[in-house]
């Protein structure tokens, strides 16, 4: 990894290094995928959230003030650009129920005995994916990203009471539906 700081990385794009931005690209991609994948859950759908993600950030990196950490103000853009693909795809979902298409949602009930690791983590994401998009999100930015309730806000534009009350919520809603699964 390369050593350099992301304020580096931007000041040599706004001088005019296009070249400085893959750094950027290669350290965030992944967590910015991991991130998405909770809001939009779709593979497809979040790889190309991701490009667009990372072309708004370059092409707006002019307007970025550094007022805020860079990885704050990425994962705020791909919020927003996820939550707007979300809304998309909920009219379109909408037609689709008004035209009289079905939608149909398989579920997972594995052998709650002899449940290893991975089942439990799957299990674990697979409850996370019935929360809200917004809750999805606070969950895996607090949990899996260890982002400070602080930051969470400016990410998701909300108080940081708001976000500790929905990250209390969530937790308890995972823990109603894992209990009903899992041996806790």
């Amino acid at each position: 990894m390369n050593i350099f700081s992301d304020s580096k990385y931007v000041d040599d794009v706004k001088r005019g290094n296009t070249a400085a931005f893959e750094p950027l690209v290669r350290k965030y991609q992944d967590r910015i995928y991991s991130f998405i994948i909770r809001i939009v859950r779709s593979e497809e759908d979040a790889k190309d959230v991701v490009q667009e993600v990372f072309l708004k950030a370059f092409r707006s990196l002019h307007s970025f003030k550094g007022e805020a950490k860079f990885s704050t103000w990425l994962f705020q853009i791909a919020y927003n650009t996820a939550i707007s693909l979300q809304r998309k795809q909920q009219k379109s979902l909408l037609l689709e129920r008004n035209l009289g298409k079905e939608i149909t949602y398989y579920g997972y009930s594995p052998d709650q005995n002899n449940m290893e690791s991975e089942e439990r983590k799957l299990l674990v994401n697979q409850a996370i994916d019935k929360l809200s998009s917004s809750d999805a999100a606070i969950v895996n930015l607090y949990y899996k990203e260890e982002l400070p309730v602080a930051e969470i806000a400016g990410i998701m534009q909300m108080s940081e009471s708001n976000v500790k009350v929905k990250l209390h919520r969530s937790r308890k809603k995972l823990f109603e539906q894992l209990e009903k699964v899992l041996i806790l």
